[in-house]
């Protein structure tokens, strides 16, 4: 959680997107404040964001339990769906 202003001071949670390369390098993919509401809409938005900004396939989905991340809404493209782990 991160304090942010907008209007008045609230926590947020922040989210991050973290690829690895078929050769084993991490890369962060991006930052996300969230509002406390993030189902699918918002996690289809961060997917199709990095897919806009050129990730190409998804072959695992590790995430912690969000509601709005299930294999049939984050295909993201991608055929099959990515594996999900927790």
């Amino acid at each position: 959680m991160v304090k942010i202003r907008d209007g008045q001071v609230a926590n947020r949670p922040v989210y991050a997107t973290i690829g690895v390369t078929l050769d084993g390098e991490k890369d962060i993919l991006g930052l996300w404040s969230g509002t406390g509401g993030e189902g699918a809409k918002f996690w289809m938005g961060v997917l199709t964001d990095i897919k806009n900004r050129g990730v190409k396939d998804t072959f695992f989905l590790v995430c912690d339990g969000h509601r709005g991340l299930h294999r049939r809404e984050c295909r993201g493209g991608t055929t099959p769906p990515p594996r999900q782990g927790r």
